[in-house]
C-alpha cells in the first residue's frame, strides 16, 4: 500500500503562510500610517486656505469651524507616528518569523538531501544559498507585496474619492497617476528583474571563487598563477558591481519618471482646477487638499517604482533555495518489507575520481554480515554513496528485493535504510533532542536503551542534567569515539533493515568495536561494514575485498 502526502513546493504563498495575521497587521498599520501621511498634508493645506478665505470677512471669520480641522490635524499627526512605529514592530516581527519559518523548511528538507549533491555545490555557494540567498527571500513581501498593497489601496482611494468630489478635475489628472502607479513599474521591470536576478545568481558563484581562490592560495602562487586568477576575480567583480550600478541607474530613473508623471497630474489638475473654481464648480480650498494629496502620494508611489529589484533578488533567491531542496518524501510504504540487495557488474565513480568500485557481483540478504574492506581510495566510500541510493552506477545495477531502485517507491530506501558516515554531526540541542533527530517520538526508557547499547550511558548519567544537558555546538566537547557512537545509538532509535556504517567504528578500541557489532549483528538486519581497520571476521558472514582499483580480490 502506497500512501500519497506530498507538501506544496516553496512558493510566494508558503513564505506569507506562516504568519499571514502578522503581515496583514503590518499592512493595515502600513495603510493607515500612509493614509495619515496623506490625510495630513490634504487636511493641513485645505484648513490653510479654507481659514485664508473665511477670514476675508468678519462673519465667516465667526462661523468657521476651526476645532474639528485642528482636530483632524492632531489626530494624523499622532497617527503617523504610532502606526509607523507600529509597522515597523509588526513588519519586523513578521520577517523574523518568516526567516526562521524559511531556515527550518530548507534545513529540514536538507536532511534529506545527498551530502554529496552539497559537496558538488561547494561551500561558498552553499553559504550563499543557507545565508544570503534566505536572507534576500525577505525582501518579497517588505519590499514588493506590502510596497504595492499600500500604493494600490491608497490610489483607488484617491481616486474614488476625486471621482466623488469633482469628476471633471480627476479625467486631466488621471493619465499620470496611472503613468506613476502601473507604467513606471512595469518598465522598470521590463529592464531590470533580468539584472536583479541575474545578480542573486552571481552573488553565489563569486562567493565560491572567492574561497577557492583563497584555498589554493599557496599552490597557485607556487605555480605562478596566483596574479593570473586574482585578475579573473577581480574581472569578475567589477562586472557584478557594474551591473549593481546600472541596476541603481535603472531604479533612479523609474523613480525619477514616477516624480514627472505625479508632476504632469499636478499641473494638469493646477490647469482645470482653476477653470473649475473660477465657475463655481469646485470650491477653492478644497483644489488645494487635491493637489496636495499628490505630493503626500509621493511617499507611496516612489518605493514602488524600484519594488521590480526586489522582485527580481527573491525570485532569483527563492529558484536558488528551490535547487537545493529535494522533494519532501512523496510515499509512504507500508506492507513491503526488506529482502535482499544485490550487485549486478557494478561499476561507479565519484565526480573526478579516478578510481572507485568495478564490475562488482554480490547478493546479500536479511541477515547477513558483511565486511567491505580494502586499501584508501579504492572506493569503498563511493561503494557507500551506491548503496544508499546517493550516486547513481556508471555500469551494472543496484537491485532491491529483485527490482532496480527507480522502480521501488520513491523514499522506500530511505525507510528501510540506517546510514552513518565518516562524519558525525552533534546539534546544539539537549542529548535527548540529538538522539530523538531519528525518532521524535522516543520515550526516555527507549534513549537509555540506545545509549546502553552504545555504552554511552555511564557517560550520559555522568551530565549535569542526563539526558536534558546541552551539547555543545558541532560536539566540540565530545570525542570521536562518543560522536560515532552517539551517530550509532540514533541509527539503534530508528531501527533500520539494512546497517551502513563507512568507518563507523573508526576511533575505537577493538574491544569495544567488537562488543558494539555484537549488539548490532543481534538485530534483524542487513550489516554492511566499510572498514579498512582489523575487525573479527567471526562476526561476518562475508568478507568482500577490494584491490586499489576497485575490483572484487575475494568474497568470501
Amino acid at each position: 500500500m502506497i500512501r500519497k502526502d506530498r507538501p506544496s513546493a516553496l512558493s510566494w504563498r508558503t513564505l506569507l503562510a506562516g504568519q499571514a495575521g502578522i503581515w496583514w497587521l503590518a499592512f493595515a498599520l502600513g495603510f493607515f500610517t500612509l493614509l495619515a501621511v496623506v490625510g495630513l498634508l490634504t487636511t493641513s493645506g485645505w484648513f490653510i486656505s479654507a481659514t485664508a478665505i473665511a477670514g476675508l470677512s468678519m462673519a465667516t471669520a465667526y462661523s468657521f469651524n476651526y476645532f474639528s480641522p485642528a482636530a483632524l490635524i492632531r489626530l494624523a499627526a499622532i497617527v503617523r507616528t504610532a502606526g509607523r512605529y507600529g509597522e515597523r514592530l509588526a513588519s519586523h516581527y513578521a520577517v523574523l518569523g518568516l526567516l526562521k519559518d524559511l531556515r527550518l523548511l530548507v534545513f529540514a528538507r536538507l536532511s534529506q538531501t545527498s551530502p554529496l549533491k552539497l559537496w558538488q555545490l561547494g561551500s561558498g555557494d552553499l553559504a550563499q544559498r543557507l545565508v544570503g540567498d534566505i536572507d534576500h527571500l525577505d525582501a518579497w513581501p517588505l519590499r514588493f507585496f506590502l510596497p504595492w498593497l499600500w500604493a494600490s489601496s491608497l490610489l483607488l482611494l484617491f481616486i474614488a474619492l476625486l471621482a466623488w468630489l469633482q469628476p471633471l478635475l480627476l479625467l486631466p489628472m488621471l493619465p499620470g497617476l496611472l503613468f506613476a502607479w502601473l507604467l513606471v513599474p512595469s518598465l522598470g521591470a521590463w529592464q531590470g528583474y533580468r539584472l536583479a536576478k541575474q545578480e542573486s545568481q552571481q552573488l553565489g558563484k563569486r562567493r565560491q571563487d572567492l574561497l577557492q581562490l583563497l584555498r589554493n592560495q599557496v599552490s597557485l602562487q607556487v605555480f605562478g598563477q596566483w596574479a593570473l586568477k586574482q585578475e579573473q576575480f577581480l574581472s569578475q567583480d567589477q562586472q557584478l558591481i557594474l551591473e549593481q550600478q546600472r541596476l541603481t541607474q535603472i531604479q533612479q530613473l523609474c523613480q525619477l519618471a514616477s516624480l514627472a508623471g505625479l508632476g504632469l497630474s499636478l499641473i494638469m489638475g493646477l490647469y482645470t482646477g482653476v477653470h473649475l473654481v473660477a465657475s463655481g464648480l469646485l470650491a477653492g480650498p478644497w483644489l488645494v487638499a487635491c493637489l496636495l494629496a499628490i505630493l503626500g502620494l509621493q511617499e507611496v508611489l516612489l518605493p514602488q517604482s524600484g519594488s521590480f529589484i526586489a522582485l527580481g533578488q527573491a525570485a532569483g533567491a527563492k529558484q536558488r533555495i528551490s535547487e537545493l531542496l529535494p522533494e519532501a518524501a512523496a510515499q509512504t510504504v507500508a506492507g513491503q518489507t526488506f529482502a535482499s540487495l544485490e550487485l549486478v557488474n557494478l561499476s561507479a565513480r565519484m565526480p573526478g575520481a579516478l578510481n572507485g568500485p568495478s564490475q562488482l557481483n554480490c547478493h546479500w540478504q536479511l541477515g547477513d554480515r558483511v565486511w567491505l574492506r580494502g586499501p584508501s581510495g579504492c572506493g569503498k566510500s563511493t561503494l557507500c554513496w551506491v548503496l544508499s541510493g546517493q550516486l547513481p552506477a556508471e555500469q551494472g545495477q543496484l537491485l532491491l528485493n529483485g527490482k532496480a531502485l527507480t522502480a521501488l517507491p520513491e523514499n522506500w530506501l530511505g525507510q528501510q535504510l540506517g546510514l552513518q558516515l565518516q562524519d558525525n554531526y552533534c546539534f546544539h540541542l539537549s542529548l535527548a533532542e540529538n538522539l530523538r533527530l531519528a525518532k521524535a517520538d522516543a520515550s526516555d526508557e527507549q534513549l537509555w536503551q540506545a545509549l546502553e547499547a552504545m555504552e554511552l550511558a555511564d557517560w550520559a548519567k555522568q551530565l549535569p542534567k542526563g539526558l536534558n544537558s546541552q551539547m555543545s555546538e558541532q560536539g566540540r566537547t565530545l570525542s570521536g569515539g562518543q560522536l560515532r557512537r552517539l551517530g550509532l545509538a540514533r541509527l539503534w532509535l530508528q531501527q533500520p533493515s539494512i546497517w551502513l556504517l563507512d568507518e563507523g567504528l573508526e576511533g575505537l578500541d577493538p574491544q569495544m568495536s567488537q562488543r558494539i557489532l555484537k549488539r548490532i549483528c543481534s538485530q534483524e538486519c542487513l550489516l554492511i561494514v566499510i572498514s579498512h581497520q582489523q575487525l573479527d571476521s567471526n562476526l561476518f558472514s562475508q568478507i568482500v575485498t577490494l584491490d586499489e582499483r576497485g575490483r572484487c580480490l575475494d568474497a568470501s
